[in-house]
């Protein structure tokens, strides 16, 4: 099987280490990813891929501005079922930190963009994954980030689906959720 060979174990290193190195190629990688996810026959080919990325990627990142490269790939991470969102939280809750820690809440809209699409990614594990789990570590998140953002709305009506308000409204009413913190 070649998801146990020898090769595809170098082959996974390689294109971590080349991410982390090269986040121009982040795109790249993504589109291959994005390729074997569409074929019926490899498809778990890229599922493997996503999770050693979770794995070996994650860890390693690199708390800067440049780490916008990588929500491609964060993206594909968040949208897999089968990987646990545990990592993908831990960094982008380090992220929004850094954020603040860089800008505060006093700069304004100069990070935002940036904390943006942080939470972009966070709608996708929203509308992905059903775990108390994330919904307790999102919580957290969420009130991190609207305490430092205060204008922030957690919610935004014209970009979600009815689909989403069951999630949402779930998620709110769970005993973790953020009517608890409030």
């Amino acid at each position: 099987m070649m998801y146990s060979s020898f090769f595809f174990f170098v082959f996974q290193g390689l294109l971590v280490n080349m991410m982390l190195e090269s986040r121009r190629l982040v795109p790249v990688v993504v589109a291959f990813v994005d390729r074997l996810l569409s074929c019926q026959k490899h498809c778990w080919l890229g599922e493997c891929l996503l999770q050693k990325f979770d794995e070996h990627l994650l860890p390693k990142v690199k708390m800067d501005y440049k780490l916008v490269y990588c929500f491609p790939i964060f993206d594909r991470i968040a949208e897999n079922q089968t990987i646990p969102p545990r990592g993908l939280l831990e960094v982008l809750t380090n992220f929004m930190i850094f954020l603040v820690e860089k800008h505060g809440p006093d700069t304004g809209m100069k990070s935002w963009s940036q904390g943006s699409r942080a939470l972009g990614i966070c709608r996708t594990m929203l509308m992905r994954h059903h775990s108390s789990r994330l919904f307790i570590r999102l919580s957290r998140l969420l009130a991190f980030t609207c305490l430092y953002f205060p204008d922030l709305e957690v919610r935004d009506n014209s970009r979600y689906s009815a689909a989403f308000d069951k999630i949402y409204f779930s998620f709110l009413l769970h005993p973790s959720g953020l009517l608890m913190i409030y």
